[in-house]
């Protein structure tokens, strides 16, 4: 008798993700400290510019994330498992194990730069000197551990965890794009920001920008299903998908 390999789908009847969690979700997913250091690197090519592709690139990449999505919602079965009938059971071995150094890696690189955020918060707590080794490196593990425990919080619970933390994280994220560029423009006028260009040694080259923007938004794709196959409609899945993908970059 042939070995069954079933894959789990999450029925209709089951889905409990609705409009509103589905697009804080994806605001949430890059409304991070990830997107903050791209956004970093692709000023580089001038605010205008650079504002330009953001956009661009952004709407282009997550069309084909709405695209996934949709998928994961008509059939209720998440990325990796969508990948069988394409690559059949032996083959998406492959594409899970990409999709697995590829989540690994995103989710150490956030955590790093949050924990980097949590170790001099700390040493402002503490009082430690910024010029000492020792502290340096413990304020960094500390803030790592911090991280790694709320990281684990967050999927504790499965679907049900995520949704939750996305709904109360959204509202925590507003509260700080808004307050960060209230203190931004108080410091730099508008007009100087637009007005700014990089020296020609540290200019980003376009054709650069588009390739660090796709790569990091195309990643998100490899994921769209896993939400979305918890989405009771499918404007919920696609429509709000995509446009909290897009807020959330921006």
């Amino acid at each position: 008798m042939a070995k069954q390999h079933t894959i789990h789908s999450v029925a209709k009847s089951e889905r409990t993700m609705g409009d509103w969690d589905l697009f804080a979700t994806w605001i949430g997913a890059n409304a991070n400290n990830g997107t903050w250091y791209i956004g970093g690197i692709i000023a580089a090519t001038g605010l205008i510019q650079d504002s330009t592709l953001l956009i661009a690139i952004g709407c282009l990449s997550y069309v084909l994330l709405a695209l996934a999505s949709y998928m994961g919602y008509q059939t209720g079965v998440g990325a990796m498992g969508l990948t069988r009938a394409s690559f059949g059971v032996k083959g998406s071995v492959l594409p899970s194990l990409i999709n697995v150094v590829q989540f690994i890696g995103w989710a150490a690189v956030n955590t790093y730069i949050a924990a980097t955020s949590v170790s001099f918060i700390l040493k402002e707590i503490m009082g430690w000197s910024g010029n000492d080794a020792a502290t340096n490196r413990l304020s960094l593990v500390v803030g790592i551990i911090i991280m790694s425990i709320l990281h684990l919080i967050s999927i504790s619970l499965g679907e049900k965890s995520v949704r939750w933390i996305e709904r109360i994280g959204i509202v925590l994220v507003i509260i700080l794009v808004t307050w960060e560029s209230i203190i931004v423009f108080k410091m730099v006028p508008f007009k100087d920001l637009v007005a700014w260009r990089p020296a020609a040694k540290f200019r980003l080259e376009a054709g650069r920008a588009i390739d660090i923007l796709a790569a990091f938004n195309l990643a998100w794709v490899t994921a769209a299903a896993d939400f979305s196959r918890f989405a009771k409609r499918k404007k919920a899945a696609t429509v709000y998908s995509f446009l909290g993908a897009n807020i959330g970059l921006f």
